[in-house]
Parts: structure tokens; sequence; C-alpha cells
């Protein structure tokens, strides 16, 4: 049966689009024999334009960002300069007007434009093109509307000319014998007798007798050292249906010690049990022997007789002569992705193998280890991290496990690395990991391709590894640099991704032995330093928050600028440059909320600097590094750095800086220093410090109507903008002013100021604030007790953040989802977030209060399953949390939570004194209106559940204006609700009417059957 042939088509029969980068390369080859005809027209200047449009053309063909473009741009410069070029031999002799040479160096000057674009564009790193596509297309377009333009003015002109020159020929010609001459003679058939090549032997499409399934197998288990190929080989060697079909005849032929191809018959022989006199006698017995039954045979390690090109003729000669054996089946197995020639091998190709998927890692170590204690699965997961799945790696780490703790071997592998990983006194390739990958090493292979040593050292400072179009930029100084990347893929030292675009990645094992070994020098590691400090750069002169695929594409650098800035601090000769990009990268992520990881470098950055007597660079990381500072210690920290810097800015006259610095102090101390401050920042007539000072004012005001101020004149500033201003900025600034009214506890004005900035967000394409507005009205419309309209803004908030891999808000968004679903009833969906949460807090590590509000949402959702113990657990613990990392309207929290549990428990003295106390902890925290009356209005429903209806009614008359302009719906329906017990009866009713009402709103079917009963039992009262 044959394969399916359209695999065999190299891509390019099953679309259209697949072959235009034919026509891209016929258009380079095209534009190279035109400016040859340049040359033979003897216009100079016109073969300039023809080689110019040959260079665009190579250009184009590697491309991989804005195709279509690029292709339409080379064959539109293809066909203009074909038709120059034509018309050379006309143009040659009356190129004399002026006009026309005008038209032509106009022409000339567009077509080197372009080139200059293409030159720039190629140099550009994948990260940079994703990130200004949308204005390399306009480029784009722009250059094609201005070559069209030249080249018709040229084309004008031409035709001029040759109007004039066809008047002189008729003149010419109506006098000359010629005429007559060639009407006599006319056009003889310009046939031709040239041959094409001949039909290869080796061709796709074979008939069905020639590739079978009927021939015996002929396979290859290709694959980097300790991936399994031999454990495989072995496997199928052994496996019931192989030891059924062949029996006896299954042999295996290990290839670690062929130095020479004698060597390899030899060792075949001597595994068959065979002896002769001569080579010929053996080779006979040899097809012999193995041609009379059915037989199996595996090559284990062949590239040791294949890799040296000195045997692999004779390598490659054994192996057809036993493809001619009809009877025998071969197994080789190999380092590397290449198959060598020699046998039919069988189809469709098997693909290199590859590390373990999780699953199959975890059972493997689980299985070899015996370890029954599922609570290790996270310590396991960690441990097989490291070594990327690696089979190798996973054994030799499960077989320790059985007698080292979990917790001991990851501390060894912090210090030890991959000198850890072996199981013998005396290793081997089969029992030690630095053995496995030394012997792919020193492959002659790697050694005859120029510097692929040094390009694996660059890469294996990559955790993440490289877009390949991005290699060059970096390694342009190493020898045959593309050909390294080749023989690197050959010889599965590092592979290529399945994401879009691929990657070239080294497995961490590799990595982590390269860097120990043969870790990059200085002059290696410079280019390396050099394209990532360039790329730093890039990113902080641009506008990253467009889309959650912008953050998708910044994430996978993230570790290798980790990886890179790292290592240039402790061995670059001036490291000056990099505490400048480790600065940057934290002041982008910063913008992006991916501040965890901005942390990271800053500490080591911060003390070399000092150490270094860097001044400059000092003061940037003391600034960068009080991002994020929260009360308490962080707070007197934050002081103490922005203090230094300022006194640091001071000598160094770096007034921005030390105005920055203020404001940083400002935001930590009170908004009186910005006042101080604020002629200084209006004199530096700088818009976006203008726009955060009066922000920071707005923030530290005691209340909205004091805020709203600063924040009419923040919008002010932006708006006084010259066109087209910064609606980026505008759309921010609106986003903060509703979130402030959110925080107030002005709910209505809050929404509908959330809903005009989502809009402003939209319209400026300003993803990260959008997101954050869409937060902010999920968030908005759960507090006012519409739980189901909120669930669609959080669910899409949620996919967005994940897909960022923003851990910090996806787990807030996840924390507010989960609140909502437990609002509504729906456990099991509350749980399922719940649970995600938790993971995400895990993952990002040290961050309290997402662990606290995690903690909150299972405690909620332990109350409605009425498992008081476990609420009584997990508030114990929470209260704990906010007394020890942060502030009373944490603790406020516990105690709403717990109030439930006393209640539950009927022990309303305790649910009275504690709600009592989480109001007045509410009531001592700015912007805390909401939990208090949320608080006040709970007390007062216990009063009124206990018989105490005087003071219920008291406190719910005091509260209720509140409870209407804030908009808190559902709390409104329940004070309604608890009225209907505890008001006036004549009152009764009408509670129970609005109560029904608000219920409504809500789309509440638990408070609205509540109202409902309430309604008929004060009728029944009445009669």
């Amino acid at each position: 049966m044959l394969p399916n042939r359209a695999c065999w088509c190299f891509g390019y029969a099953n679309s259209c689009l697949e072959l235009v980068p034919l026509a891209v390369m016929a258009s380079a080859l095209s534009a190279s024999l035109a400016a040859q005809a340049g040359h033979a027209s003897g216009l100079p200047a016109l073969s300039a334009v023809l080689a110019t449009a040959s260079l665009i053309s190579e250009i184009i063909q590697g491309t991989k960002y804005n195709k279509a473009l690029l292709w339409d741009l080379s064959r539109r410069v293809h066909e203009y300069v074909l038709a120059l070029a034509e018309g050379a031999d006309q143009l040659s002799g009356g190129t004399d007007s002026d006009q026309w040479l005008e038209a032509f160096q106009e022409f000339q000057r567009t077509l080197e434009a372009v080139h200059t674009f293409l030159q720039k564009h190629q140099r550009k790193s994948h990260l940079v093109h994703f990130l200004h596509q949308e204005k390399e297309r306009e480029e784009i377009l722009g250059m094609q509307n201005d070559l069209n333009t030249s080249y018709q003015v040229l084309m004008l002109q031409t035709h001029i000319m040759t109007l004039r020159s066809i008047e002189d020929l008729n003149d010419k010609l109506a006098t000359s014998p010629i005429a007559e001459y060639i009407i006599e003679c006319g056009l003889q058939d310009p046939s031709t007798h040239s041959k094409i090549p001949p039909r290869p032997h080796v061709h796709f499409g074979r008939d069905t007798q020639v590739i079978g399934s009927t021939s015996p197998a002929r396979l290859i288990l290709l694959g980097p050292g300790g991936v399994g190929k031999t454990s495989l080989a072995l496997a199928v060697l052994h496996s019931t249906g192989v030891e059924h079909k062949y029996g006896a005849r299954r042999f295996f032929v290990p290839c670690d010690a062929v130095s020479t191809g004698h060597d390899v018959f030899s060792i075949v022989s001597g595994e068959l049990g065979l002896h002769a006199e001569s080579t010929r006698a053996l080779q006979k017995a040899v097809v012999q022997m193995l041609s009379s039954e059915p037989t199996i045979i595996v090559f284990d390690n062949f590239e040791s007789a294949w890799d040296d090109t000195s045997i692999r003729e004779d390598a490659e000669a054994l192996l057809a002569l036993l493809d001619s054996l009809p009877n025998l089946a071969i197994i080789l197995t190999m380092r590397g992705t290449e198959r060598p020639v020699g046998l039919s091998w069988t189809r469709p190709f098997l693909p290199p193998l590859g590390p373990l998927d999780d699953e199959a890692a975890m059972q493997a170590f689980m299985a070899i280890a015996d370890i029954q204690d599922s609570d290790a699965e996270p310590q396991v997961r960690k441990l097989l991290q490291f070594v990327d799945n690696l089979p190798l790696a996973v054994v030799i780490l499960a077989s320790m496990a059985q007698y080292e703790s979990l917790m001991s071997l990851a501390e060894r592998w912090t210090t030890e690395r991959t000198v850890m990983l072996t199981r013998s006194a005396e290793p081997t390739r089969l029992s030690s990991l630095n053995v496995s990958i030394k012997i792919s090493l020193v492959s002659p292979r790697l050694a005859s391709a120029g510097d692929a040593s040094e390009m694996l050292s660059l890469l294996s400072l990559l955790p993440d590894g490289s877009v390949e179009t991005d290699i060059p930029l970096f390694t342009g100084h190493l020898k045959q640099n593309l050909r390294c990347i080749t023989t690197l893929v050959q010889n599965a030292l590092v592979y290529r991704t399945t994401s879009s675009p691929p990657r070239i990645r080294v497995l961490a094992p590799i990595r982590e032995y390269v860097m120990r070994y043969l870790a990059p020098g200085e002059s290696i590691a410079q280019p390396l330093y050099d394209y990532f400090y360039s790329l730093t750069a890039s990113l902080l002169g641009m506008y990253i928050h467009k889309k959650p695929e912008v953050i998708a594409n910044l994430m996978p650098e993230l570790a290798n600028l980790d990886a890179v800035l790292g290592y240039a601090l402790d061995h670059a000769a001036d490291r000056r440059p990099a505490i400048d990009a480790i600065v940057r990268v934290s002041e982008v992520l910063q913008r992006t909320a991916l501040f965890t990881h901005a942390m990271l470098l800053l500490p080591r950055a911060t003390d070399i600097a000092r150490a270094d007597n860097y001044e400059a660079g000092l003061a940037d990381c003391l600034q960068c590094s009080v991002y994020g500072s929260q009360g308490g210690p962080d707070r007197l920290k934050a002081e103490a750095r922005l203090a230094e810097a300022i006194e640091i800015y001071k000598r160094t006259s770096n007034e921005a800086g030390e105005l920055a610095c203020h404001l940083h102090l400002a935001n930590a101390i009170t908004q009186r220093l910005v006042i101080g401050i604020l002629p200084r920042i209006e004199a530096l007539s700088d818009p976006a410090m203008l726009t955060r000072a009066c922000l920071l004012l707005a923030f530290t005001s005691t209340g909205l109507s004091e805020a709203r101020p600063w924040l009419d004149r923040a919008l002010s500033f932006l708006q006084a903008m010259p066109p087209p201003g910064d609606p980026r900025a505008e759309a921010r600034v609106r986003v903060l002013y509703a979130d402030l009214a959110f925080r107030a506890g002005e709910l209505p004005e809050s929404l509908t100021l959330m809903l005009d900035a989502l809009a402003a967000t939209e319209r400026a394409s300003e993803f990260i604030f959008k997101l954050q507005a869409t937060r902010n009205i999920g968030s908005i419309l759960r507090t006012r007790g519409h739980a189901r309209k909120a669930i669609p803004y959080l669910e899409e908030v949620t996919k967005a953040y994940a897909i960022q891999g923003n851990g910090i808000l996806e787990a807030w968004s996840l924390t507010i989802l989960c609140n909502a679903q437990v609002d509504l009833g729906e456990l099991k969906l509350a749980k399922q977030n719940a649970a995600k949460a938790r993971s995400v807090v895990a993952a990002v590590q040290q961050w309290p209060w997402g662990e606290f509000e995690t903690v909150i949402c299972e405690s909620r959702i332990a109350a409605q399953e009425e498992d008081w113990d476990y609420v009584n657990a997990l508030t114990a613990r929470a209260r704990d949390m906010a007394r020890e990392h942060l502030g009373l309207r944490e603790e406020g929290q516990v105690l709403l939570v717990r109030a439930s549990y006393y209640r539950a428990r009927d022990n309303f003295e305790a649910a009275t004194s504690t709600l009592s106390l989480a109001s007045i902890l509410f009531f001592k925290t700015q912007y805390c209106l909401v939990a208090l009356l949320n608080s006040l209005c709970l007390l007062a429903r216990v009063w009124a559940e206990v018989g105490l209806h005087a003071e219920a009614t008291t406190l719910f008359d005091a509260i209720m204006p509140a409870l209407y302009r804030s908009g808190l719906d559902r709390s409104l329906t329940e004070a309604l609700l608890a009225l209907t017990k505890c008001g006036e009866p004549s009152d009764r009713r009408s509670f129970a009417i609005r109560a029904y009402r608000r219920a409504r709103d809500i789309d509440d079917c638990e408070l609205q059957a509540q109202a409902v009963a309430m309604l008929d039992q004060s009728v029944d009262s009445l009669e």
C-alpha cells in the first residue's frame, strides 16, 4: 500500500500560496540576467538599477514577515526592471533627454530606498518584527505606491522617446534597401534542440511492488543521546510478535567500538557465530545465513560506523548488501536526525525520538522510584523539569530516589547538575548522562562544521531557544554559522520546536553540560550580549500593550533575557550595559504588569552597580526596585532606596530621575510631597510625568470628590498635547478614573465610567488597560450583586491573562470569578476555579495577597457546603496571613466569613461582635465603603434574626440611603427582606415587593423565592 503521495510534494502542490517562493526565486534569477543585459547595453546607471533589483529579490527570498506584501513588492520590482532591460538597446542611443534622465534617477532612488528598508528589515529580530508588523505594513504599502509612481513617470518619458525614435527609423527605412531584405527573409522557426536532464533513479511515486508493505522492515531510530533508542530497539526485539516470527534469529549488533569499515562486517559475523579464512568467504557465509530464513538484526549506535567519512562508504556498502536480502528485517539506532544511504527505508519514516511527555515521565519515575505518596508529585515534576523529561536522566534520577530524598536530589542539582546523573562506578553511555552527552559532542560531523561547538555554547545560554531566523543576528562572527545550525540539528544536539514560528532549542541536560564544560568566552558571547542589549532598548522605546499575542511573544524571551543578562553580569568585561539592559527590561515588564519577572535580576544588578561604582546604573536600579512596594517593611525599604537614588541623581544632575523618585516616594508617604515638587515637574513640560503626578495626587486623596480635580487635570494634560495626542495614555487615565470611583464605593457611576473607558481602550488599542477595564466591570457587577452578568466579563479576562502567562492577574481574576459563582450557588465551577487560582498562585511564589484571596474563596465555598470545621480552619489561616503580611481590610474580610460560621452554630453573640469588629476595621481603612456597608447590613440582619427588631430597624434606616446610592443591589435586596420581618407591619408588603423587584433585576432565583414567600406572609397577616 502506497503512503500518501501528498506528503512527498514538499508542500508546493497543496496551495498556490506555497508556490510564491518559487516566483520570488525566479524574480531573483531574472533580475540577475537583466543586470547582465544592462551591462551589455552600455548604460552603467541601468546596470546599477538592475543590480539593486537583484539584491532586493535575494533579500525577500528569506523573509518571514509581511510575506505576501513583500512578495508582491518583489514581483513589481521584477516586472519593472525587466521592462527596462528589454528596452536597454533602444535606450542606449537616446538617453540624452533631461526629462528621461530625471525620471530614471527618481526611479533609481526609489529602488535604493526599498533596498535600504529591506536591509534594516532583515536585521531585526522576530520579536521586533512582530511588534512593528502594522507599521512595517504601512511602510511597505507606501514604498509600493512610490515605486509605481516613479515607474509610471519613467515609462511616460520612455514612450515619448520611443515615438521619436520610431519616426526617425521610419524615415531611414523608407530609403534603405534593408527593408526589402527583411520582408523577403521573414522569421525562421526558432526550434531548440537543448536537452533536459534525464529522469533521476531516485524519485517519488514508485510502483507499488517497489515499496509494497510485504517487504521486511528497514527502520531507523534517530534522536539525541539518552533518549531511549537502544531501549526501544530491545523492546521491539523482545516483543511477543517479533519473538514469535523470528524466534532465535534475532540479533543485536553493538557498533560502539567500530573504527574501520572492516570492523562492522567482523562484528556482524561474530554475532552470527561465523568464521572463514577470507573476507570474501565470510561475506558469502553471512549472506547465505541471513537470506535462508526470516531474520531480524539491530545495529545499535550505528553512528560509530557512519559518522567518520573515512569509513562511511564501507558502512553504507554493508547496508546496501544487507538490503538485497529479502528475508532480513533491519533496525538501526543512531544519534542525530540524518539517515544513511544504502537501505530502502520503510515509509513513512519514523520521526526522531524526543523526550517523554509529562505524564509518561511521571509514570516512569514513580514506577522506578516506587513512590506511593501523591503529595510528592510537585517535587517529582520539578526534578523532571530540570532534565526536560530525557529518558536516561529520568531513569537515573528515579533510581537515585530509591535511597535519596527528593528534596536532597533537588538541592544537589543546583550545584552538581548533570555530574550527579550516573549510576555506575565505571560510567558508560547507558549509565551516565555526561558520558552520553560527551559522545555526541565529539562526533566527527560536529568537528567538521566550522564553529559548531561555539554555536552550541551560545544556544545553550538560551533556555527557551531562539527563533531560527534570529540566530544569524548574533552568530555572524562564527565560521560557517548557517551550516553550524544544520549540523547541530543533524546531530540532535538541538531541535526545532513545533511552535509558530519554530525555535531552535537545546535540551536542558545538554545545555547544563555545555555551560559547565564549554561555556562561551567573552569574544564569543559579546555579539549575543549586544543582541539582547539592543532588544531591551527596542522594547522600552515601543508600545507593547496591543494584543494578548504581543505579551505571549514576549514571554519566550523572558527566560532568555534572565539567562543572558545574568551571564553578562558574571562574565562580561564591562557590566554597565548589562545593568542598563536589566533596568530597561524591568521597566517594560512593570508596564505590562509582569513585575514578578522584572524583579529577578534587579538585586544582583544593584549590588554589582554599587561594587563597580556605576552611579547612574545604581540610581536607576534603586528607583526601579521600589515598584509595587506595599506597606510595612517594604515601604521603609522603598523610602531608603529612593532617598539614596535621589542623592545620586542630584550629584549627576539628572533632574528627571530625581523627580521620578520623588513621585515614587510620594506613593509611599503623602501627597504633600507631590504638591511641593509639582512646579518643578511642570517646568519640565513632560506630559507623562505631569499625568503621573496628578494620578498620584488623585489616588492619595481622601475621597472621590477631592480626587476629581486631579483626574480632570491629568486628562487635560493629555488632551492638550499636539495631534494626534496620546489616545492610549488618555484611555489609561479613564480606566484609572473609573477605578477610583469603584474604590470610593460609587458603583453606578463607576460602571458607567468603566464602560466608557473600555470603549476608549478599544479605540486606542490599549490592551493591558482594556483587560483591567473588563476585569473591573465584572468586579463591579459582582459587587453590586449582578453575578450572572459579571461572569462573561470575568471569563474573558481570565482567558486573556492565561494566554499572556500573567499569573498574578490571572489568579486575581479567577478569585473574582470564583466568588461570583459562589454567589450563584455554582459550587462545582467555583471549586474548579479556586483550584486553578491556587495552582497559579503557587507558580507565582511569595505572593501573600494572592494566597489570601484564594483561601477566602475556598472558605466561602466550604461555608456554602456547610463544612464548618473546614471554614474554621481556613479562616484561622487567612487571619494569620492578614495580620502578618497584609492589613485591616483583609482582616475584615476574614471576619465576614467567620460571622457565617458563628451564625451556623447559633452563636449570635459571637457573630454580632465579629461583625461589629469588621465594621470598625473597614471604617478605619480608606476606600472600604462598600465593605463597611455590607458588614453593617449583615449585622442588622443578624439582629433581626435574633429578635432585636428595633435595633435592626434603626441600623437599616441609617444605612439604607447609602445602599441605594452605592448601588449595592444584592445587599439592598437582603436588607428589604429582613425589614419584612422587623419593620412596621403596614410597610412589610411594600418591602417584599421592592425586594422581589431587586431580586429579579439581579437574576437571583433564591432571593426572588424568599421575596414571594414574604409577600404571601404579609398578605396573610393583613387579612
